[in-house]
């Protein structure tokens, strides 16, 4: 398996570009849904 990723390249610089769960690396559900929590968390 492999991340995919398309956007963050043509966002960054126009927006805040945050990359969380399986864009950043393959892993399991539940850890991107920490990741996705964590972040939300601190923004």
């Amino acid at each position: 398996m492999k991340s995919y990723n398309p956007l963050e390249e043509k966002l960054r610089g126009k927006l805040p570009v945050y990359v969380i769960g399986d864009a950043k690396q393959v892993g399991k559900a539940k850890d991107a849904i920490e990741s996705a929590f964590d972040l939300a968390s601190k923004l």
